[in-house]
């Protein structure tokens, strides 16, 4: 399976998440947010991977802080 993480139309951001896979052992989930949006406090049963694709991102998780732009991948 392959998918075109930017072909997803969201001018305005997104905080819906788009479902790219779901099965039992995980889901892979695209969300769009634009500069000054944000995701809020969130929880996930599965692990939470985060990927950047474009413009900058701060992660804040248990108790802890960091950031990424384009390329960061973290767990």
């Amino acid at each position: 399976q392959r998918w075109d993480l930017h072909s997803p139309a969201a001018p305005n951001g997104t905080r819906d998440p788009i479902v790219l896979h779901s099965d039992e052992a995980a889901r892979a989930v695209l969300i769009v947010l634009q500069p000054g949006q944000e995701l809020g406090e969130h929880q996930v049963k599965e692990n939470a991977w985060v990927t950047v694709i474009d413009g900058e991102v701060e992660v804040e998780c248990g108790g802890s802080t960091t950031s990424g732009g384009p390329g960061t991948f973290m767990r």
